[in-house]
């Protein structure tokens, strides 16, 4: 039996996932053009895509400066809404899918061991860009991309400049030069994979909000566009490639082996 085909038969956990689409839908393979849809490749050819082709472009998006009329509970509430994600908001989340619907725990697992190998993937990602963020660099240079040992010239807290390396984690600032990708974007993808595969009747609310936090990023000028379509696709790839495995193994899901 197949990874694919033990999450579409595994299901034996009391969820009326299968009768409302279950994650069944989104693995079980129908030929080659789904294969390639579905596959992890495809989204990591995107991204690439996207970093050279649309990057010269970013400083004219990022130009139109959308928080300026944001105020009061609207930003507030988009200030928010963009950790959907992060860590509070998953431990939260998980904590209540722990407590009310303890079979579907094995998605927490996929939820946790998929963040762990994504978090090392995006920083290393950023250190080895070396993008500076949009609020760092006005006027805008999109096209600014350090590398692992370039360095920037950036103003500390005591008003004198110093000359700052993305690989110098440890420094104070340097997350102004880790652009590329988006986390917030990436771990709002993971969060939305896994509730979705878990809960499909709310995947229609799930993905949404995940774009509303890429949204949020640009919005906030700390990322620019081609930031949040990478971290989006990176952190797509990474659970089309854990997710399932996890999901189908025999310690998390039995029935895989009947």
């Amino acid at each position: 039996m197949t990874i694919d085909q033990s999450v579409e038969t595994g299901r034996n956990d009391g969820s009326s996932e299968r009768a409302s689409g279950g994650t069944g839908g989104d693995y079980a393979l129908a030929g080659p053009a789904q294969r390639i849809l579905r596959s992890w490749w495809l989204p990591l050819a995107v991204a690439l895509a996207a970093a050279v082709l649309l990057s010269r472009f970013d400083g004219a998006i990022d130009q139109f400066k959308w928080s300026a009329w944001m105020r009061g509970d609207v930003r507030r509430e988009l200030e928010a809404l963009q950790q959907f994600g992060q860590g509070t908001f998953s431990v939260l989340i998980g904590l209540v899918i722990l407590l009310l619907d303890p079979a579907k725990r094995r998605w927490l697992l996929a939820w946790a061991l998929t963040a762990a190998i994504l978090g090392p993937i995006v920083t290393g990602l950023k250190m080895i860009l070396g993008r500076a963020r949009p609020r760092l660099t006005e006027p805008y240079d999109p096209l600014l991309f350090l590398g692992p040992f370039g360095r920037y010239p950036w103003t500390n807290r005591q008003g004198s400049i110093e000359m700052l390396g993305p690989m110098e984690f440890w420094k104070r600032g340097v997350s102004d030069l880790w652009s590329m990708p988006s986390s917030h974007t990436a771990f709002a993808v993971l969060a939305a994979y896994i509730l979705a595969h878990a809960y499909p009747r709310i995947r229609w609310v799930m993905w949404p909000l995940a774009a509303v936090v890429g949204l949020c990023r640009l919005v906030f000028d700390a990322h620019y566009l081609t930031d949040v379509i990478v971290g989006a696709c990176v952190a797509l790839a990474v659970c089309r490639l854990v997710v399932p495995r996890v999901i189908a193994h025999p310690l998390t899901n039995p029935q895989s082996t009947a």
